[in-house]
């Protein structure tokens, strides 16, 4: 291996820095989108059984926004249930929004290092 770096010159540098660099991405994005971290076993039930025994408070609702990406787009429509619907609807779409803004975080950069790989080794 140390040979195809050496014979490769000084453009395997940002090739395998590259490569470090996609490997940390994709790490942290499998660590980021396991599925018990998106959608927590027994949510919605725990919600539904605390809303039927002692309803919701503000602070139960600021914890379930900050406890999972589905709590904070569950916690938009339950911080706004008493409104109209379309305040609601509009509430739930915009936290919908930012939660995938925020769940393909570095999928740009990604993206990015694997056009720009390549045309590293070709132009090698």
């Amino acid at each position: 291996m140390l040979e195809i770096v050496q014979a490769g010159g000084w453009l395997m540098l940002p090739i395998l820095l590259c490569s470090v660099l996609a490997v940390a991405i994709v790490l942290e994005r499998l660590w980021t989108l396991r599925r018990s971290r998106v959608v927590p076993p027994r949510l919605l039930t725990s919600v539904w059984e605390q809303m039927r025994t002692r309803g919701l408070k503000l602070d139960d609702i600021q914890r379930l926004r900050a406890g999972s990406p589905l709590g904070a787009i569950l916690a938009a429509g339950l911080a706004t249930h008493d409104r109209a619907r379309q305040v609601t609807q509009e509430s739930i779409e915009e936290a919908g929004r930012r939660v995938a803004h925020e769940l393909e975080r570095y999928m740009n950069t990604l993206g990015t290092i694997a056009m720009i790989t390549p045309l590293l080794g070709l132009l090698g």
